[in-house]
């Protein structure tokens, strides 16, 4: 996500390679002004986890007043909602979107295959999945913040096995840029950002993580040339249990920090 021109937020889960299907697609399209696709490694400018490609969500400014609402449905059970609403009063800009979306019905056979007996038999598959989110975002004075909330549900039956399984996703970020002078501008930001995972039965699936973060960025104009010099402090913390066994599957807990600079000049 990216709030104002410098600032983006990984909203990656930790524990799964950074599932992110609660995002793409319980995230309000109303709260989106563009989507960029970046393909092929971009860890240098969004984290570590940007080994194949991005997908860059970048959100409406808060600017305008005036409300939007969208909705739709299909013959086959399909609905779907969507409304924004954008406040601005003095230095205070809120802007508010939510979503709600209930994809069509899918009936559907999965050929079930025995690796030893080699045997084979027909399950029936029943899917009707359903997403809802929320996302807020303020810009006061030389403060800005967002906070949002995203959810997906799948609803699969195969032989009885797996009955529900959902995903969601909490983040939330406060920052502060200040123009100290002419020649030094500096940024200071601070998120979490937190995932939820479970299924109703088999495979008794429980996952929770979160990631927060700290940063500060100063930027210097010297002379005709410009510097960047900032610092980060992340802390990743997940675990995903097996519930009917209440057993750990699988920890993790990172806390990292890092310093970088660079130096421009024409």
């Amino acid at each position: 996500l990216e709030f104002r021109r410098v600032l983006f937020r990984s909203i990656r889960e930790v524990m799964d390679a950074g599932q992110s299907a609660d995002i793409l697609e319980g995230f309000p399209t109303s709260a989106i002004d563009r989507i960029e696709l970046i393909k092929g490694p971009g860890s240098v400018l969004y984290g570590s986890d940007a080994f194949t490609g991005v997908v860059n969500i970048i959100t409406r400014k808060p600017t305008e007043k005036g409300a939007t609402i969208s909705a739709m449905a299909t013959p086959e059970g399909g609905r779907r909602g969507d409304a924004s609403f954008q406040m601005a009063s003095g230095d205070l800009k809120i802007s508010q979107s939510i979503t709600y979306n209930r994809f069509e019905m899918v009936d559907a056979i999965y050929t079930f295959r025995n690796h030893t007996t080699g045997a084979t038999w027909p399950i029936p598959i029943h899917m009707a999945p359903t997403s809802y989110g929320a996302h807020t975002q303020i810009d006061y004075k030389e403060f800005n913040a967002f906070v949002g909330y995203a959810q997906t549900t799948n609803f699969t039956r195969v032989s009885g096995l797996l009955d529900q399984a959902l995903q969601e996703k909490a983040y939330a970020n406060l920052g502060y840029s200040h123009v100290v002078n002419d020649w030094w501008n500096v940024s200071v930001n601070a998120g979490i950002t937190r995932t939820e995972a479970w299924t109703d039965s088999f495979p008794n699936i429980q996952r929770s993580s979160y990631e927060a973060l700290g940063e500060v960025t100063n930027f210097f104009a010297i002379g005709k040339g410009k510097a960047v010099v900032g610092a980060l402090m992340s802390h990743r913390n997940g675990e995903e249990r097996n519930w009917l066994l209440d057993i750990s599957a699988n920890q993790a807990d990172f806390t990292g920090f890092s310093g970088y600079t660079q130096v421009s000049y024409p």
